[in-house]
């Protein structure tokens, strides 16, 4: 069943306004109070063009049939000479040609057209396949869901004698640079050129003051309408779509800000705070907006990567959400799952959950400055200090800036620093002893899912959250609770207790990020599973894990306000 996670993520793929029902659904299929509509009847639908690499391979109602003096072409049609031009309009084709034109549809010739048909139950939901069922039986095919293919899904092969001219979607054109948005961009960088101009034509000084602060002014404008538009920018020429449908995703998380101030505040700073606190909902600076691309796996599956954890499309809810696997909440129920997983159901967890491994991108110093001065305050010191060179108060330009990149300098380096002892830590890989279809597998621990039964070793770190099945270990855990003394972990019983990881189960649990100081294998016991391997059942992997977790609010927290920082508002 697909989990949410605890923190409020909004996906922000459609835009409904006119009703409080959730129209997740596919286009036409529900009304406004989610009853199915009804089918309809729908004429004069035209058929894609059936191709085959042998004509003869047609059905016999559309192999052509062309006069003595007339060749059958490319084009599906009857002509005195196939000329190059016409070979060119070949419909199999869809328009494509050279490197573009994939390889196995270079061969491929089309039948005879087939008549407009009309379909008595029409869904608008699953109209391709409505319409390939109703041309197939006008061209009396039989069985077309094992012979014919579509263009570019499924080509001729094995079974497969035919596949429909369904052609895709033309790529949508770059806009052009004769719209709006750049019309704007002209204007107002040639008024912004014509003053630099008229300032060196008539060079008074009343004049020169009154040109540079006409461009001040516009630039200080500028700048400050294109940071409060940052969040919007990025996806401002992009269409909203169904989540099936879209390429990517704009994630949208409330940012909770955490004051860390004084109690009793006096009354300026309390409607300083409550202005501002307007200001950021007006101009949507209380929420974070995060572009994720839709990726799919090698088998179709569509999903995207949102701070470090995948998030799987679901067709039944029509929504993304992180996927979870229930492994029973009973002692007996997890000793049942000793036996580990077969490699198809490995291969099946793996694409729906993710790689076991956090990856921390760390920027490169140009682009560690870059982030850090593009931020407010850079800009709002930027704008005067362009105003201090210009009345020759350049010394006390030159002072600020030095301070400014020093303080800038510094405060990069520690972070890029602290990035990469972050990733040193979160990025971890080693083998371990794997179950997997009965047999002890060497395997990455980027590869385990939720389920698999590992061999606990000494010396060994876990990089997942794990119940202990069989034998007893000693835990260093440390590096996630400061504790400096080793914690002793036992195995689960075998009865029908109920296993809470926030009770009595964490005596049974490892978690990710701690280290195997000691084990013990238990041959012969009464109440827990006997084995001459120390084994564990992997719970949670990735950021589900209780160290991914922690990385995921180092990595991604919430903004925190000092008493410095509510100070300097109402300076």
């Amino acid at each position: 069943m697909f989990g949410l996670l605890p923190r409020v993520v909004a996906v922000l793929a459609l835009l409904v306004t006119a009703s409080a029902f959730q129209l997740w659904h596919d286009v036409n299929r529900y009304d406004a109070h989610g009853n199915e509509c009804l089918y309809r009847e729908k004429s004069d639908v035209v058929c894609s063009r059936l191709c085959v690499t042998d004509l003869s391979s047609c059905p016999t109602s559309l192999q052509p049939s062309c006069p003595d003096n007339q060749s059958f072409c490319a084009d599906g049609e009857c002509h005195d000479e196939c000329t190059d031009d016409i070979q060119a309009q070949n419909p199999c084709h869809c328009s494509r040609s050279g490197n573009k034109l994939p390889s196995e549809a270079q061969n491929l010739v089309p039948c005879l057209t087939i008549p407009n048909v009309t379909i008595q139950q029409f869904h608008a939901w699953n109209s391709e396949e409505d319409i390939r069922i109703a041309c197939g039986a006008e061209a009396n095919i039989t069985d077309q869901s094992k012979t014919v293919g579509v263009w570019d899904k499924n080509w001729i092969g094995g079974d497969i004698e035919a596949v429909w001219a369904e052609c895709p979607a033309a790529p949508t054109p770059n806009y052009k640079y004769n719209e709006s948005y750049w019309i704007a961009t002209y204007a107002v960088n040639g008024a912004l050129a014509l003053l630099i101009l008229v300032c060196l034509a008539y060079g008074s000084d009343n004049l020169e003051l009154a040109t540079f602060l006409i461009l001040w002014g516009i630039s200080f404008i500028i700048l400050i309408v294109l940071y409060v538009l940052k969040p919007h920018l990025r996806n401002y020429f992009r269409l909203l779509a169904l989540p099936s449908k879209g390429k990517y995703v704009c994630v949208v998380r409330p940012l909770h800000e955490v004051k860390v101030i004084e109690e009793n505040t006096n009354w300026l700073q309390h409607y300083i705070n409550v202005f501002t606190g307007w200001l950021q909902v007006s101009l949507s600076r209380d929420k974070e907006y995060t572009t994720c691309p839709i990726e799919k796996t090698s088998e179709g599956r569509i999903y995207f990567t949102y701070q470090c954890t995948r998030y799987v499309f679901d067709e039944q809810t029509q929504q993304y959400a992180p996927y979870e696997f229930d492994l029973g909440t009973s002692h007996r129920r997890l000793i049942q799952q000793a036996d580990g997983l077969s490699g198809a159901e490995v291969a099946y967890r793996l694409e729906l959950v993710g790689p076991n491994f956090i990856e921390v991108k760390v920027p490169s110093i140009p682009a560690a400055f870059a982030r850090e001065f593009v931020s407010f305050f850079y800009l709002y010191q930027l704008i005067f200090l362009w105003a201090f060179y210009f009345y020759a108060y350049w010394q006390v330009g030159l002072v600020d800036t030095g301070v400014i990149l020093l303080s800038a300098t510094i405060k990069v380096v520690l972070r890029v620093q602290s990035e990469r002892r972050l990733k040193q830590m979160a990025e971890q890989e080693e083998t371990t002893p794997v179950k997997r279809d009965g047999e002890w597998l060497n395997v990455s621990t980027r590869d385990l899912v939720p389920g698999d039964v590992i061999e606990v070793t000494t010396g060994a770190h876990m990089s997942c959250d794990c119940v202990l099945l069989s034998g007893n270990a000693i835990m260093n855990e440390s590096s996630l609770t400061g504790e400096p003394l080793p914690i002793r972990k036992f195995p689960v019983r075998i009865d029908d207790s109920h296993y809470n990881v926030a009770e009595a189960g964490k005596m049974s649990t490892l978690f990710a990020g701690t280290v195997v100081s000691q084990v013990q294998p238990v041959t012969k016991s009464t109440d827990s599973l006997e084995s001459d391997r120390v084994l564990a059942l992997v719970r949670f992997t990735g950021t589900m894990s209780d160290k991914g977790q922690l990385v995921r609010r180092i990595l991604f927290p919430n903004p925190i306000s000092f008493i410095f920082n509510e100070q300097m508002r109402i300076v």
